[in-house]
């Protein structure tokens, strides 16, 4: 997965760092420049980026990131501001990147908190019962327990529930806990493992 984190303000090297710097699934292209002046042209270093970004990674204008998005075939663009009014946030993400998936890490974030706090289980609550395999079709089948090597065989939504499977194979594949997800009211059942999608390790 190709990602630009489109940030300002060091809130973007945060973001890096705590969860793509050693994820061997991601790969950062750049990071866009804001906020900080003078840094545009610039390169986050290798001795920062760590032992997959040897070259370390491009910083580049915000006003590039629609040429570089679709030159290198960018999956994700990542929102890493705070405190920026919602009209910016519409400015910025129409600015070429139509078709792209953005995301704020709300879900990724979620399940390193988890792994960090040594939680037995990261529950993701939503208005979906559970995961289904199909979604939208006539023949949807919901998806009980499971494992993330099993999920990884399955495309999902890339905006809604994709990244929270993401999440949730991360952080089963990290810790050995459990992933549940399914629908606020159903919470206690999800963690008894009665009801929702239970991630467990094979």
């Amino acid at each position: 997965m190709r990602v630009v984190i489109l940030g300002a303000a060091g809130r973007d090297f945060h973001n890096f760092n705590v969860v793509y710097r050693d994820d061997p699934a991601a790969e950062v292209i750049a990071f866009t420049a804001a906020q900080i002046p003078g840094i545009a042209g610039r390169r986050y270093p290798p001795a920062l980026a760590g032992r997959l970004y040897p070259d370390g990674i491009p910083i580049i204008a915000e006003a590039e990131m629609g040429a570089l998005v679709r030159s290198r075939g960018v999956d994700q663009v990542v929102f890493a501001y705070s405190d920026v009014p919602h009209a910016y946030v519409m400015r910025v993400a129409s600015s070429g990147i139509r078709g792209v998936e953005g995301v704020t890490d709300k879900d990724l974030a979620a399940a390193l908190l988890a792994r960090e706090l040594k939680a037995d289980a990261l529950l993701m609550l939503t208005d979906v019962e559970a995961v289904y395999l199909d979604w939208g079709a006539p023949g949807a089948r919901a998806i009980a327990e499971t494992t993330p090597r099993e999920l990884r065989r399955h495309a999902f939504a890339p905006g809604s529930m994709g990244p929270k499977v993401e999440a949730a194979c991360r952080f089963v594949e990290t810790t050995r806990g459990c992933a549940g997800i399914g629908r606020l009211e159903d919470a206690a059942g999800i963690l008894a493992g009665r009801r929702g999608t239970i991630v467990r390790s094979a």
